[in-house]
């Protein structure tokens, strides 16, 4: 009896460890490599808060720094944390057409992993950028894996910094401590 009474305890507890998700709320600065080294200055790169429409739900700010002037969106859907504990948050803005000139569509999708308690790998970034009837203005790349970016409207590639300090696994985000 004592050893059913033990089995029992033991699953729920295994049971409860798996169903424990993980905590991505807080505001991470961008570090280089695998060993998450930390940069002078600020460095913040995203804010990540709790949604309150839903548990398990966050919704995030990319700091505006991080879009350095680019026609990025910096605010998130709200997303759901998935069944093997990732974050994938979805950003997205509409693009413009006008007579002389149109501002693109740009849709961004961010995959983080819990690391540890302070840290979370960004996986991949992933970006697609399509301009309004001008399809050869359009072109897509990840800020993670790709070591060039396309220049849009050109055959040229810029080096791509961001994945310099990405290490095997992603980008290493340590939360910052408030």
């Amino acid at each position: 009896m004592k050893k059913l009474i033990f089995v029992g305890a033991f699953c729920t507890a295994l049971l409860a460890g798996c169903s424990k998700s993980s905590n991505f709320a807080g505001i991470y600065v961008s570090t280089v490599g695998d060993d998450c080294v930390a940069q002078e200055g600020d460095g913040t790169f995203i804010s990540i808060f709790p949604s309150e429409s839903a548990s398990d739900t966050y919704t995030a700010r990319l700091d505006s720094r991080v879009a350095s002037g680019a026609p990025l969106p910096l605010e998130s859907k709200p997303s759901k944390i998935n069944e093997s504990g990732d974050l994938v948050l979805q950003f997205f803005r509409e693009g413009k057409s006008g007579m002389f000139s149109a501002e693109p569509s740009v849709e961004m999708t961010l995959k983080l992993v819990a690391r540890d308690g302070k840290h979370l790998l960004l996986q991949s970034w992933p970006i697609k950028i399509s301009v309004p009837g001008q399809p050869s203005l359009s072109s897509g790349f990840d800020f993670i894996k790709d070591e060039e970016i396309p220049i849009a409207g050109s055959k040229r590639k810029a080096p791509n910094l961001m994945s310099n300090q990405a290490g095997k696994s992603g980008l290493c985000l340590k939360r910052k401590d408030v």
